[in-house]
């Protein structure tokens, strides 16, 4: 094969986003440049990513759409023998480039069409995040997309949060809040997820296998069925009680304040203080003889417990 030919069908795999460059493009051409390394996407996320560029044209593009997604689906053949790892192309995708993370995630909020379930554990995000988020967010309720969002009890003192919050529930967003949350990811039309890998990394794992993300939306639905509308008219004694069942069962298996304290998103003095109301509702004097009736309360032998679990 020539260097025009073969940079031809480099040019027509990237155009269906079933290559990408890693150390990312030239400033100037937006392509690869010769000698830099690229790397293959699995087909189901390029279908995805693809879809979202479609979709957003015309109505009439729809016929080309299909086309491209079957042509795609014939590819898979061949990039199961190219696929380094001997995967079949269908696996989770590892991306450690912060950069490439977002810009999928955009594609994918492009692309989104009926519902979009995001779960943030953690206090407040940065403010700079949300402010990115924000637009992104809007313009997908106001195509008609249903939005949930989970956050943290902690996440409600958080200005930023407060702010994003009234302005997506005013566009139709349902926004919850729970003491303790499962680990951070964002899913779109139950077709795509992606999952932090970390509060101490960067970058995130991109799921596209159809059970996986459906297993993933079902755990955010259990949380979700248990959470506190927010904003609501939720007492802080009720939240402040939610947070202390959680810290009970923690204890119960151990936990030290620290850990428990970054589960839940509150500072280590606040954990504390949660804690020295406990042994005091479990008329405790130490921490031994409060941490012997948690647990006897916790295996279901106390007869008075202080409060429900």
């Amino acid at each position: 094969m020539s260097v025009t030919d073969a940079d031809e069908v480099l040019r027509n795999l990237r155009d269906v986003h079933l290559l990408r460059a890693v150390d990312g493009p030239d400033a100037l051409t937006g392509e690869p440049a010769r000698g830099e390394r690229v790397e293959a996407v699995p087909v189901d996320l390029a279908s995805t990513l693809l879809s979202g560029d479609m979709e957003c044209s015309l109505r009439e593009a729809l016929d080309a759409l299909g086309a491209t997604r079957r042509s795609l689906a014939g590819l898979r053949a061949v990039l199961r023998t190219l696929t380094t790892d001997g995967g079949d192309g269908d696996g989770p995708l590892r991306i450690a480039d912060t950069g490439t993370v977002n810009e999928l995630i955009e594609k994918a909020a492009s692309a989104c069409v009926q519902e979009v379930l995001t779960c943030q554990p953690g206090g407040g995000r940065p403010a700079q995040l949300l402010e990115d988020a924000v637009d992104r967010d809007l313009a997908m309720l106001d195509r008609g997309v249903r939005m949930k969002v989970l956050y943290q009890h902690a996440a409600r003192r958080d200005r930023p949060t407060q702010v994003y919050v009234e302005r997506a529930t005013e566009k139709g967003a349902e926004v919850r809040t729970l003491a303790d949350l499962p680990p951070r990811f964002i899913a779109f039309d139950r077709s795509v997820a992606f999952l932090a890998d970390g509060e101490e990394t960067d970058g995130a794992t991109v799921v596209t296998q159809p059970l996986t993300v459906r297993f993933l939306c079902s755990v955010f639905y259990t949380a979700w069925t248990h959470g506190t509308p927010y904003p609501s008219s939720a007492r802080n004694s009720v939240l402040a009680d939610e947070i202390q069942r959680s810290i009970i069962r923690m204890l119960a298996d151990g936990m030290r304040d620290d850990m428990i304290a970054r589960r839940l998103a509150i500072s280590l003095r606040t954990c504390r203080k949660h804690i020295s109301e406990i042994m005091q509702r479990f008329d405790s004097q130490t921490r031994f003889q409060a941490g012997f009736k948690i647990r006897e309360f916790v295996d279901g032998e106390a007869l008075e417990p202080p409060f429900a679990l």
